[in-house]
């Protein structure tokens, strides 16, 4: 039983020591190469959503879409993808930068289907 034990625990080991400095290995824009620990950049701490209401009887209702607050992001969306980040233009934000060639994608779904 001893011998079985070690001959089953060291060969994990191994594999478990080998494997994390696989795993622990990060540089600067990981965001794109695959490393699973990477899923937000530039993004808000997660929170509660919350709605704001004008009186509270609103509030009390609850109804999200009945407050003058509420704003739905559905819809069509500008979509261009690229197969690395050094391809990405930073200036896609301003308000004259052409997206006339992007492609269109509904909101919400899958842009990765």
């Amino acid at each position: 039983m001893k011998n079985f034990l070690v001959s089953t625990a060291l060969p994990f080991a191994t594999c478990i020591a080998l494997a994390v400095p696989a795993f622990s290995q990060s540089g600067p824009n990981d965001e794109w190469n695959g490393k699973p620990r990477v899923f937000a950049v530039n993004a808000l701490t997660p929170h509660v959503t919350s709605m704001p209401y004008t009186t509270v009887k609103e509030a009390v209702v609850g109804d999200r879409h009945a407050s003058e607050w509420y704003q739905s992001l559905s819809g069509k969306w500008k979509f261009y993808h690229v197969d690395k980040p050094a391809q990405r233009n930073n200036d896609f934000y301003k308000d004259n930068y052409d997206v006339s060639g992007w492609d269109e994608i509904p909101v919400p779904s899958s842009w990765q289907l």
